[in-house]
C-alpha cells in the first residue's frame, strides 16, 4: 500500500460503515487480500464495510488525507 485513507459511509443497516480507499504500490495487491489482513487484525465493528482503489487521494497542503473528500458525493 502507498496510502491509504478512511471515512464514515452511509450503511442501509447500522447507519455508518467505514470503506477504506487505497493507493496501490504493489499492482497485485487485491480487496480480498486487505479485508483478510483486516479480518485478522480488527475488531468487526472496525472492519472496512467496503474498499475502493485509487490514483491518489485528496490532501491538505501539508500532506494529511481529507477524509471528508474521500466520502461519495463529497
Amino acid at each position: 500500500m502507498k496510502d491509504a485513507g478512511a471515512a464514515a459511509v452511509l450503511h442501509p443497516h447500522s447507519g455508518e460503515a467505514v470503506a477504506l480507499y487505497v493507493v496501490k504500490r504493489d499492482p497485485a495487491l487485491t480487496a480480498q487480500a486487505l479485508a483478510a489482513h483486516c479480518a485478522e487484525r480488527l475488531a468487526p465493528y472496525k472492519r472496512p464495510a467496503r474498499i475502493e482503489f485509487r490514483e491518489s487521494l485528496p490532501k491538505s497542503p501539508l500532506g494529511k488525507v481529507l477524509h471528508r473528500e474521500l466520502r461519495p458525493g463529497a
